[in-house]
């Protein structure tokens, strides 16, 4: 299983944040991809009468915990069912299309019509993922679980050299970071 410590933490506040105007050239070339790509996929789908909200927030309380998030567009159209579009100027990840199954699920419980069903879309600078309400409705379940799960006691670290690579925690609440050799840090 992998190391729940870092999800559990950041929703509690409790992971070291950016400084205003902190950023990396890396940051800084995938915000500008990101900029871009919306831009063109927000002016392709309004010039074919799609109606979009940009990155709005949305927030769902549960009975467990409170999910917010920003999908860059939802758009309705007349005759057509509406969508969801996450665009991404980085490298591909599967977890790109987790996160957009679950704005499909998110966004009509937010707008509380819990029974509106999205298409969803992930939107690379070469290529576009569709994504069906069934395919949302399948990781639906697990999502729940792993919610509760994180709403509940603070959860073991599980640490690996590829989960502490990249995590965020500070050595007070997490004490068990490895590095690439399997030794503490």
């Amino acid at each position: 299983m992998p190391c729940r410590l870092e999800m559990w933490l950041a929703g509690r506040g409790r992971l070291p944040r950016r400084k205003k105007g902190e950023s990396s050239p890396a940051l800084a070339t995938y915000q500008i991809r990101h900029t871009e790509l919306l831009n063109t996929t927000k002016a392709s789908m309004t010039a074919t009468g799609w109606k979009l909200r940009v990155e709005a927030f949305i927030q769902v309380r549960g009975s467990s915990a409170i999910i917010t998030g920003k999908p860059d567009l939802v758009g309705q159209k007349a005759d057509y069912r509406p969508v969801v579009v996450d665009v991404k100027g980085g490298q591909k990840k599967e977890s790109h299309i987790v996160q957009v199954q679950l704005y499909q699920k998110l966004v009509p419980l937010a707008w509380q019509s819990p029974s509106m069903q999205f298409n969803g879309i992930v939107r690379h600078s070469d290529e576009s993922i569709r994504i069906t309400p069934e395919q949302a409705e399948a990781v639906w379940p697990k999502a729940t679980v792993l919610v509760r799960e994180l709403a509940g006691e603070r959860p073991s670290a599980a640490p690996s050299p590829s989960a502490c690579k990249y995590c965020r925690a500070r050595p007070e609440d997490c004490s068990e970071r490895v590095s690439g050799t399997d030794q503490p840090i």
